[in-house]
């Protein structure tokens, strides 16, 4: 459990209050399978709070965070000078975001006070595979391929105060998929002092 009181400046001579609460959630286990084979799985949830002091100089009034994270991870090592690792991760997120945009056109003209909430909620999946291979005892080579599917979906909701009902919209959900390949490796000169170098390509594909 999180709690914090920040204040600073908001660079027009005021002063910005923010009240932080968060709550995180972590269950993780370890399991040696066999001697070759051992799990590891993890699965955490946060929920944050943030609340902002009323100021004539930031619209924003409170920010709201939930998300839940997951991973379940296999390392296998059928022999001494070789490793596998395979693992899985999802991270699914709400953040809503709540503004107060009042505006005012004159003395001769009407007070517009619309409060605006955004909401953007993500989805990301990981896939990551990885082999290891000690060639020497100071040389070794290590190659790993990922694959991460990542969704965006937002929307804004207006709710306004100047007789008119309110409105809403969304913004098109965006897809985005990245593919990584690596290959690299480690010299340990010494105890205290090791080299190490790889190369890496990634791909990036988006639909919105």
């Amino acid at each position: 459990i999180t709690r914090g009181d920040i204040d600073y400046a908001d660079g027009l001579g005021g002063k910005i209050s923010n009240d932080l609460n968060r709550r995180d959630i972590d269950i993780t286990t370890n399991w040696v399978a066999t001697g070759l084979s051992s799990f590891y799985a993890r699965l955490s949830s946060t929920r944050e709070t943030e609340h902002y002091a009323p100021n004539p100089n930031i619209l924003l009034l409170n920010t709201k965070t939930k998300s839940w994270t997951s991973e379940v991870n296999w390392q296998y090592t059928p022999q001494g000078r070789l490793a596998y690792a395979l693992s899985y991760s999802r991270d699914k997120g709400n953040v809503g975001r709540l503004y107060d945009n009042t505006v005012s056109s004159g003395a001769n003209y009407f007070n517009l006070s619309e409060v605006q909430n955004n909401e953007n909620n993500r989805l990301t999946d990981t896939i990551n595979a990885k082999a290891t291979w000690d060639a020497t005892y100071k040389i070794k080579i290590n190659a790993a391929a990922a694959l991460t599917k990542y969704r965006l979906d937002q929307s804004t909701q207006f709710i306004v105060s100047n007789g008119q009902t309110g409105s809403g919209e969304a913004v098109p959900s965006q897809t985005s998929m990245y593919t990584q390949y690596s290959i690299g490796g480690q010299y340990q000169f010494s105890r205290m002092l090791n080299f190490y170098c790889d190369v890496r390509r990634i791909k990036r594909t988006e639909d919105a």
